[in-house]
């Protein structure tokens, strides 16, 4: 009986350590596997873990792209007055300034549309160059605008009407006649209303009906600062049968 009795004790007590065993093996290889995902996720993290002890970078995207060149309503060469207004269009909320020979003259802002005016702007005898830029808030700086040179005149072109002579009898079979003269260049010149033909340097010439008997003839001519000159000359015409 006591054989028998210690059989089976040393039987339970294997089956303890073989139970203790796999106990221990499934606890280790279950804390080896959640070793192995913690690490894992530890390592994805990691990178975000120490960016909490860093500066963070600020990222500010900077405008650097200048508004479009302004727009400038066009300028006559020259002006009867010794001030003029500058207008155009640029982009909304920009700072505009203008130029006069290349220096800054005054600055304004544009409309909520983009207009924008300069008033009683300086201009003298002597060519004067204008043109504008734009600025925004950023800093850049446009093109500047096309480029105008006026300058102020008050004085009435010269007027020569070389023919007809005043008094003039112009005898012929046809009723055309050509009036042709001299003025200041690039002037313009009506004949009786008609617009004469110009030439660079400033001679007309233009094609009427006369009238059998006195006919009258008005010549105007006429600057870029709209200062006129007139003369009217008298021709008696004898149709030739």
């Amino acid at each position: 009986m006591k054989s028998s009795s210690t059989s089976k004790s040393t039987s339970n007590r294997r089956k303890y350590l073989i139970k203790r065993i796999l106990v221990t093996n499934v606890l280790s290889l279950l804390v080896l596997v959640i070793l192995y995902f913690w690490m894992i996720f530890f390592l994805s993290n990691v990178n975000s873990f120490w960016s909490l002890f860093r500066k963070k970078d600020i990222y500010e995207v900077k405008d650097t792209v200048p508004p479009t060149a302004p727009y400038l309503e066009p300028l006559s060469e020259a002006t009867q007055s010794s001030v003029i207004d500058v207008k155009g269009q640029a982009e909304p909320g920009v700072k505009l300034i203008l130029y006069l020979d290349d220096s800054k003259n005054s600055e304004t802002v544009t409309d909520n549309d983009g207009s924008f005016a300069f008033t009683n702007i300086p201009v003298g005898v002597f060519d004067t160059k204008i043109y504008v830029n734009a600025t925004d808030d950023a800093g850049n700086v446009s093109k500047p605008s096309i480029t105008y040179d006026i300058k102020q005149d008050n004085e009435a072109p010269e007027l020569e009407i070389t023919t007809p002579k005043d008094g003039e009898t112009y005898k012929s079979t046809g009723h055309s006649y050509d009036v042709t003269g001299k003025t200041e260049p690039r002037s313009t010149v009506l004949v009786n209303d008609q617009l004469a033909i110009m030439t660079p340097t400033g001679e007309f010439s233009a094609s009427l009906r006369l009238e059998e008997g006195a006919n009258t003839i008005k010549v105007v001519a006429k600057d870029k600062a709209e200062n006129e000159t007139e003369k009217s000359v008298y021709i008696k015409f004898e149709k030739i049968n």
